[in-house]
């Protein structure tokens, strides 16, 4: 009996473990991005990329974190939107939109050992996000690195020609 309870116990850790190495790119949740895409603001592109996250309004990286706010981040078009969850609507509303193409800079940011995607805008402010492994509180460091290097590529190829 005991022999089974440690198989028991060693199935249910395996599931936990597992369960942690869960992706926070929840981009082929069909139902999820329609949700998504019905919350972007009306003739944005369908979302290339949906992950979840947490928002951090103004904050730039390490030790500046403060109240945040948890949600999806959506790669639509040359925008990052973070939408969150409206439960009296039951749908999700766009918090903030944040254009990355122009940015001053796109950048993986460490704090502690928590892995942000910070954005300096234009006009000089901030927008940091934590992606989180699905369906838990654990930061998905290979994604946020993944989708920081694919905004730099698209920043990269969408580069205004040089006025010489």
């Amino acid at each position: 009996m005991s022999r089974l309870r440690a198989l028991a116990a060693a199935g249910v850790l395996a599931a936990l473990l597992a369960g942690g190495c869960v992706s926070s790119d929840v981009s082929r949740d069909l139902r999820l991005g329609a949700q998504v895409a019905e919350g972007l603001p009306v003739g944005t592109p369908a979302p290339s990329m949906v992950v979840r996250a947490f928002w951090f309004p103004k904050a730039n990286g390490a030790g500046s974190t403060g109240a945040a706010l948890k949600g999806v981040l959506a790669l639509a078009g040359d925008h990052l939107y973070f939408l969150a969850w409206n439960d009296q609507l039951n749908t999700y509303d766009t918090e903030q939109s944040v254009a990355f193409l122009p940015a001053i800079k796109v950048e993986v940011v460490r704090n502690g050992l928590t892995p942000l995607l910070v954005v300096e805008s234009k006009n000089m402010s901030f927008d940091a996000f934590e992606l989180m492994q699905g369906g838990s509180v654990v930061p998905d460091a290979a994604t946020t690195q993944a989708l920081c290097e694919r905004l730099q590529e698209l920043r990269a190829k969408n580069q205004p020609a040089d006025p010489q």
